[in-house]
């Protein structure tokens, strides 16, 4: 099991919303439902993936979950 603090797992959950609707968030999307700076939450996601719970590649709207399971 993967450990993630409060705001990483806010961040999982906002993805989660996304992902139901059928959309790839902006960094800037993901951003305003945090309250915090895009650049936050590029190295938000650069932790997430260096924990296997997000997958990102090159390009535009590249973030997706992975199957990985994490503490509640």
């Amino acid at each position: 099991m993967v450990k993630l603090t409060n705001k990483q797992k806010k961040l999982v959950r906002v993805l989660e919303g996304f992902t139901i609707i059928g959309k790839v968030p902006t960094h800037k999307e993901i951003a305003g439902c945090l309250g915090v700076t895009p650049p936050a939450v590029t190295a938000m996601l650069n932790n997430l993936e260096r924990k296997g719970v997000v997958e990102r590649s090159t390009g535009w709207r590249s973030v997706k979950l992975t199957s990985g399971v994490f503490d509640e």
